[in-house]
């Protein structure tokens, strides 16, 4: 996204046909989706996407970027998890992260919900930093054979552009209240004093998610901080599964045709939702 904006301050745009490029094919019309759903009775799986760059609120995206909203995808997690005709969830990941913001509370539901049905996270193919941190609590992870998981850690940014302002003849005066308002600007180098703040709340942020991914996966907090779980590092299909990242390896096709147990011995339905499907749904349901 950074370098969206970058390109943009630029001048420079994509025209349509190299944003058709970008993100593939157009999204599948009501008449294809109901093709890939196989519709039967009994107690049904319900599908839910966590694709893209995940943000706390994604409600207006942008054509060239997928992304999915943490506040959303929470709340979908929390309906199906209430919804007596979903037998099992699955969630269909496939995110390199993105905003710490809101991923919290999706483990959370996730972590609850699956105290009453089974919640699976199917990587397919990616599941880092924060899409881990969510597919960690589920129940099961499932890792397609060419895929990786991992990037626990957390990190922020700061730019200083001190000597392009002073390059282009600009020289920039903040007027503020608050003894640290306007500190980690982009003006000048970060203090030491700021750095130790900024450090603190990344290091917070990591006790966090290591804790999750501790919860989640059942091992210990010395584990899920460790070189077996990547430090920060993505690890691979095989070695996820040696060290405990995943439970086994497989693709979304053969979990879902995997279905639920129900009374009656019949197959079950699978609910394929895309995002403006889910909020239907969700709003359906209350």
């Amino acid at each position: 996204m950074a370098e969206v904006l970058e390109r943009w301050s630029m001048g420079v745009r994509l025209s349509a046909d190299q944003i058709q490029i970008a993100v593939g094919d157009a999204p599948q019309t009501a008449a294809q989706r109901k093709a890939r759903t196989a519709q039967a009775g009994g107690v049904g799986t319900m599908v839910l996407p966590v694709h893209g760059v995940l943000t706390n609120r994604a409600h207006a995206k942008a054509a060239s970027t997928v992304m999915t909203s943490s506040e959303e995808l929470a709340a979908q997690i929390r309906s199906a998890g209430r919804d007596p005709d979903v037998g099992r969830i699955v969630l269909d990941v496939d995110s390199p992260g993105g905003s710490a913001f809101g991923v919290q509370e999706v483990g959370d539901a996730i972590w609850q919900v699956r105290q009453e049905k089974p919640v699976i996270a199917v990587v397919n193919a990616t599941a880092a930093s924060g899409g881990y941190w969510i597919a960690s609590q589920a129940s099961e992870v499932v890792l397609t054979p060419s895929g990786m998981v991992g990037s626990i850690g957390a990190y922020m940014a700061h730019v200083d552009r001190s000597a392009k302002y002073e390059k282009e003849g600009q020289k920039i005066t903040y007027v503020y209240a608050g003894k640290h308002k306007v500190e980690g600007n982009d003006t000048a180098p970060m203090s030491e004093e700021t750095l130790a703040y900024v450090q603190a709340m990344a290091d917070q942020c990591y006790d966090d998610f290591v804790s999750a991914v501790a919860r989640g996966r059942g091992v210990a907090i010395s584990v899920a901080s460790g070189p077996s779980f990547g430090e920060g590092r993505m690890v691979m299909a095989q070695q996820a599964l040696k060290v405990g990242m995943v439970d086994r390896l497989g693709t979304l096709a053969q979990v879902l045709a995997e279905g639920v147990q129900t009374p009656s011995g019949k197959p079950p339905r699978v609910q394929s939702l895309g995002a403006a499907q889910a909020r239907a749904r969700l709003l359906a349901l209350g």
